[in-house]
């Protein structure tokens, strides 16, 4: 048997299918294919990518706000963080006003450039009153589009970072940080055929599946396989918002990871990762 984990994000659907502790039944070990080694930061990159893109789908929709804050006189890193923060601490205090709650994720860029924040927020105040609040230069604003699906915009935004967030100075410690009022999936777990592993994945009813997100992998320590995927709705409004059958995993796998590995993502960007995990190629379609 395996087991397959599924979130319901928003207008997608993450799905991961890991190969049970005694494998596939009637098949015999087979050859271990070989793997592609990456580092520990690509290893991140990936992980990061993949837990911000869930957040955005989940927390987020058509309507709600990429800002881009500038500055009209370039800040050090301790006052832009500071800055930032009271600009937050305002902008909760209007949305609590309107008698709502703010979410944000924010990502800060500097290298080779004036600081800028990156922010997603909910609607809630009219673009002119975050302009007004913001109050130290150029707000750029673009709204979240009809799909419901902001994978490339996780994508964007971890790059963003990428060669920054492990400065002593850096402006964000962290590749993206997020309100309390941002909450991560409910992740089901259920038992299925290890069949499932080796057959092409096909979308349930509503849905595709998005061909370049197919991912077969090898745990490098227990040579078991994984099959990873997204699935997303063929209608602006989602079939589902929950996964209706399995258990309900206690952790969030990603945010249990970063929780418990935090140290190892300020590791040498060229240590080899084989005591974590390697990815196979992704599966030409």
């Amino acid at each position: 048997m395996a087991r397959r984990y599924v979130a319901v994000c928003g207008n997608t659907i993450y799905m991961k299918i890991t190969q049970g502790k005694k494998g596939t039944p009637g098949q015999k070990r087979q050859t271990r294919k070989e793997t592609t080694k990456l580092s520990v930061s690509e290893y991140n990159r990936r992980m990061s990518e993949k837990n911000l893109s869930m957040l955005l789908n989940y927390n987020f929709g058509p309507g709600d706000f990429h800002l881009v804050l500038t500055y009209k006189e370039k800040p050090d890193p301790e006052k832009a963080r500071k800055e930032l923060k009271n600009f937050q601490d305002r902008l909760r205090r209007r949305y609590r006003k309107e008698g709502m709650a703010l979410k944000w994720i924010v990502v800060t860029e500097y290298q080779n450039t004036r600081p800028h924040h990156h922010l997603i927020v909910n609607q809630g105040i009219s673009l002119q009153e975050i302009i007004k609040i913001w109050g130290k230069g150029i707000v750029e604003c673009s709204v979240l589009d009809e799909s419901g699906d902001y994978r490339k915009l996780a994508s964007y935004l971890v790059k963003e970072t990428g060669k920054t967030f492990r400065d002593p100075d850096a402006v964000q410690r962290q590749r993206f940080a997020h309100s309390k009022t941002v909450v991560y999936p409910p992740v089901k777990e259920e038992e299925v055929s290890a069949a499932a592993l080796l057959k092409d994945p096909k979308p349930i009813k509503g849905y595709y599946i998005d061909q370049d997100s197919i991912i077969w992998g090898r745990n490098p320590d227990t040579d078991h396989c994984y099959l990873e995927y997204v699935m997303v709705s063929l209608d602006a409004k989602p079939r589902l918002t929950i996964w209706p059958r399995g258990k309900k995993v206690p952790n969030y796998a990603g945010e249990k990871y970063i929780r418990d590995h935090e140290r190892q993502l300020k590791m040498d960007m060229n240590t080899p990762a084989e005591d974590l995990w390697a990815f196979c190629d992704t599966k030409k379609r």
